[in-house]
C-alpha cells in the first residue's frame, strides 16, 4: 500500500509494550469495481529479516486503486502506545 503524507518518527519498543498504525481502505461497493480481496496483512518491522503475517480482520472486497493517481487506500506509520 502507498504510505499517507504523516511523517514517521523513530519508536522504541520495550519488552512488553505494543505499537500499532493505521491503515485506511474504500471498499468495493459496486459489481464492475477492480478489487481485490486480502486474506492477509505482511509486516516486516524496522531492522528485521522476518515478517508478521495477520489475518486479514475485515472480509469483504477492497476497491484496487493500483492505477489510481490520488488513492483512497494506504497506510499510516506505527505508533507507540496503543
Amino acid at each position: 500500500l502507498r504510505r499517507d503524507n504523516e511523517k514517521p518518527k523513530p519508536v522504541t519498543v520495550s519488552p512488553g509494550e505494543q505499537v500499532a498504525f493505521d491503515i485506511t481502505f474504500l471498499a468495493s461497493t459496486r459489481d464492475d469495481d477492480r478489487k481485490f480481496a486480502p486474506a492477509q496483512v505482511v509486516i516486516t518491522p524496522p531492522n528485521e529479516r522476518r515478517n508478521l503475517v495477520l489475518d486479514w480482520p475485515y472480509g469483504g472486497a477492497l476497491l484496487d486503486q493500483s492505477a489510481a493517481t490520488r488513492p483512497g487506500t494506504f497506510i499510516g506509520p506505527v505508533n507507540a502506545g496503543m
